[in-house]
């Protein structure tokens, strides 16, 4: 039987080698054609009435010319694959961890409890939001904020930073679908899952999840995205999981809220999507049981964003326009959700799912620690400890527990650590690049107890 890791390795390979092979066949062509008729690239000196010639490409490579071409494109594999970081990723599968049975803490075993009335959740995940794009002097990369709202935001609630003032989380994996299940299981999945988790079985099936919790304690449980479910098994990962409500592309064209066909970016712009969380917030809240409304965000994805016909173009480039764009919708969201009755006993949690895959947008700060925005607003607990913090998405699911008023024995889950506790992080514990190296290699503890 073929184990997950081992399947994923294949995955990681094969796409890598598909991803090259266009480029590889254009290049053989090239070459074939131009090697092949060499002598029409050549160019004439002439000095002191005598002639030379001179071939632009020598008769070598006519001559060897399928040898020069195969050299070339094993280059070009060889250029890719250290791009995409392939040895790494292969010695780490090629190498046991003993980091599960030193920190891993299952999630079946913690208890968990709530007492008095449960606090409402209202989660809002914004695609490659990072703590960079605040200003400058909130330590940010930029002269001017390119979100100035959600900045404010975060300067007046609880905002867990890398540093002593305004910061972030380290990303985890680099994708949306890892940053969603680190967030709600404290939980890796296999790390050459990626985008493609739809092709393998269930998710982290054995560990119970934020979504288990929240279900178990009478919660009613929604997600919403403007993109389908199905994309990196999202869907396929709530529905094993207490079988969590999910209204995602597919559904809200079921539903009438947009017209069969309808197709904007990535699905539906996030416009339309936060006007339809609102009803569906209305709804739930309408209802005599707590409620936890998760809301996706796509329009800052790379490449360069989205804008509709409502964004505002401060700046020169659209990439910053669509930052800004968001930061004025999701600013426009929490005020909104502020004048509703139910919001004395609703926390909102707003968090980056990773750092922007778009890195030429970073060019001018090279040397600029990039880290995930996040802010916890109307929490039942206190911020104790927030700032100079090592936090990934694996904290998000104990610490989205405590806010909400529930008590976790050991304050530990899975790689996550409740943050309004006074426990390290395991971040803080081993290094964060230590960590991310232990936590991608292969176990058999993951194997046997997680997947």
């Amino acid at each position: 039987m073929t184990s997950s890791t081992d399947s994923g390795s294949v995955t990681v390979v094969s796409s890598a080698l598909w991803s090259c092979l266009p480029l590889i066949f254009i290049l053989i062509l090239i070459e074939i054609f131009i090697f092949t008729r060499w002598k029409k690239y050549r160019f004439f000196f002439t000095s002191n009435n005598s002639k030379k010639e001179y071939n632009i490409f020598p008769t070598i490579f006519s001559k060897y010319r399928i040898i020069s071409s195969f050299l070339v494109a094993v280059i070009s594999i060889l250029f890719l694959l250290n791009y995409l970081n392939l040895k790494e990723y292969l010695d780490s599968q090629n190498t046991s961890t003993d980091i599960y049975e030193k920190y891993y803490i299952d999630s079946n075993k913690v208890n968990i409890s709530f007492n008095g009335k449960k606090r409402n959740l209202i989660y809002i995940y914004l695609e490659s939001m990072e703590s960079s794009l605040f200003s400058k002097k909130n330590n940010g990369a930029f002269e001017t904020s390119r979100i100035p709202e959600l900045e404010k935001l975060a300067e007046k609630n609880i905002n867990f930073s890398h540093n002593s003032g305004l910061g972030g989380m380290y990303d985890v994996d680099g994708y949306t679908i890892s940053a969603l299940i680190s967030s709600t299981s404290s939980t890796p999945i296999v790390a050459s899952c990626q985008n493609e988790c739809e092709k393998y079985g269930d998710i982290v099936p054995k560990v119970r999840t934020l979504g288990d919790v929240l279900k178990s304690e009478g919660y009613n449980v929604e997600y919403m995205q403007g993109t389908s479910g199905e994309f990196a098994g999202f869907k396929k990962y709530l529905t094993k999981h207490s079988k969590q409500k999910l209204i995602d592309y597919d559904e809200m064209i079921k539903r009438g809220y947009v017209e069969e066909g309808y197709y904007t970016w990535w699905g539906i712009e996030d416009q339309k999507t936060l006007k339809f969380a609102k009803d569906e917030i209305l709804k739930l809240a309408s209802k005599k049981e707590p409620f936890a409304f998760t809301v996706i965000t796509i329009d800052t994805h790379f490449v360069d964003g989205y804008l509709d016909e409502t964004c505002k173009t401060p700046f020169s480039d659209k990439m910053s326009n669509a930052y800004s764009c968001s930061s004025k919708k999701i600013d426009n969201f929490v005020k909104w959700i502020k004048k509703q009755d139910f919001y004395d006993d609703t926390m909102i949690v707003i968090s980056g799912d990773h750092n922007t895959m778009q890195e030429v947008y970073y060019k001018n700060a090279k040397n600029y620690k990039r880290t995930v925005y996040n802010v916890f607003i109307n929490s039942k607990k206190d911020d104790v400890n927030s700032k100079n913090r090592q936090v990934t998405n694996f904290d998000i699911y104990p610490t989205v527990l405590s806010g909400l008023g529930a008590d976790i024995k050991g304050d530990r889950i899975g790689f996550g650590t409740n943050l309004f506790s006074s426990k390290k992080t395991i971040s803080e514990i081993m290094g964060i690049d230590q960590f991310f190296k232990e936590k991608n290699k292969v176990s058999d503890y993951y194997d046997k107890y997680i997947n």
